[in-house]
């Protein structure tokens, strides 16, 4: 949660992502723009939690932004999710 907030709402952010929806066991995060449309799925199971990503390009602009930025993204999900689960 953001500093000093104990419930979360539309249009609070995460980091630099903004909220597009909150409900009981799911987060949605994400952010539309002409070149792509992200959203972060941050979704509360009985066993754990499920973190899921889905992109969607609207040009070369926007598909040349996500090939470039792939590599970077799997080595940080990566190292976020053992960082996760090692302190959980």
């Amino acid at each position: 949660l953001p500093a000093g907030k104990t419930t979360l709402a539309l249009g609070d952010q995460i980091g630099v992502f903004p909220v597009q929806s909150v409900s009981e066991n799911e987060i949605l995060l994400g952010e539309d723009d002409k070149h792509l449309n992200f959203l972060i799925s941050v979704l509360r199971h009985e066993n754990g939690v499920a973190l899921s990503t889905w992109v969607r390009t609207h040009n070369g602009f926007g598909k040349a932004y996500l090939l470039t930025i792939m590599p970077f993204h799997k080595i940080i999900v990566r190292d976020a999710a053992k960082r996760i689960s090692r302190d959980t």
